[in-house]
């Protein structure tokens, strides 16, 4: 008579498989550390963006005081005026709504069940309003480069 091979499951759940290397957990070490890697670029990344949010503003600020001070000599005083503020004003806008994206996270990561979907839901609607924001203030940017800030004759 043949001897039957198959093996039942229950079988299976006193045998131990920790020394076979073909039965070891997919999930390395290496997956936490690319993890970790991953969070401290995030992190350099979100603070390296913050310097660059406060050079564009420092720079639109110089760009303000330098048509201001041509006052009404300069051909698109107005236009570069207006640009100029509108790019302030909406990075002010949008420096709020980022602190509001980030109490929503925190209010997220504290709540379990639906209020936790809610606050996720919120955190969506606020994200694409920041991202309208910068593609706003971009555009604005290229436009007030366009004009150039300076005494054109």
């Amino acid at each position: 008579m043949a001897s039957n091979s198959a093996v039942s499951p229950n079988d299976l759940s006193s045998t131990d498989f920790s020394n076979s290397p073909d039965m070891r957990p997919i999930v390395s070490k290496n997956v936490y550390a690319a993890a970790n890697a991953t969070n401290v670029y995030s992190k350099k990344s979100s603070f390296i963006h913050r310097f660059m949010d406060v050079a564009l503003l420092s720079a639109n600020v110089f760009q303000l005081k330098v048509v201001l001070d041509l006052g009404s000599r300069d051909t698109y005083y107005i236009l570069r005026l207006f640009f100029i503020i509108m790019s302030i004003t909406l990075q002010v806008i949008f420096t709020f709504v980022m602190v509001v994206i980030k109490f929503f996270e925190r209010r997220e990561k504290a709540l379990d069940g639906p209020e936790a979907s809610q606050y996720k839901k919120r955190i969506d609607i606020v994200d694409k309003i920041s991202n309208v924001l910068v593609i706003i203030i971009t555009v604005s940017n290229v436009f007030i480069a366009t004009f150039g800030v300076g005494q054109t004759s």
